[in-house]
């Protein structure tokens, strides 16, 4: 019985807690991109914080569903039948295929790589045209020589 239920629950809590820390990262660059580039237009309240919270982990726990349905016990050997490995299988490959390129190499891998990439180029974009206040364009030249 203990088997059932950690051949269901291990690899859906890997799972949402691999997209958690993911989508974590991705609003942590989102929040740093808009403190640094629009720092007067966008203030990230306790209420928002919480609302985004929410929904990195309903999304989470909602895109590893899949996991938690098709991992089964099956048995290594039809005569012995009570030695079981926990395996993962699908009604069909291509659902499976399909769930693999979309949810996970694009929505886990793909998405929020370019996210987090824009908001650090944009960021760096961004210092890097920065002036201080009282030095001139020279001035800052010959400091980076």
């Amino acid at each position: 019985m203990l088997g059932w239920f950690m051949c269901k629950s291990v690899s859906y809590l890997q799972g949402v807690s691999v997209s958690a820390s993911i989508n974590t990262l991705v609003a942590i660059s989102i929040d740093r991109f808009l403190a640094i580039c629009y720092p007067l237009k966008c203030q990230m309240t306790t209420r928002n914080a919480r609302r985004i919270i929410v929904v990195i982990w309903v999304f989470s726990l909602l895109i590893t569903l899949p996991w938690a349905m098709y991992f089964h016990l099956e048995p290594i050997d039809p005569s012995t039948p009570e030695i079981t490995l926990c395996m993962e299988s699908w009604p069909q490959e291509e659902s499976e295929t399909l769930y693999f390129l979309v949810a996970n190499l694009g929505l886990c891998y793909l998405l929020p790589l370019c996210i987090i990439s824009m908001c650090y180029i944009g960021i760096w974009i961004k210092v890097c045209r920065r002036s201080i206040p009282g030095e001139t364009k020279g001035t800052n030249a010959d400091l980076m020589r």
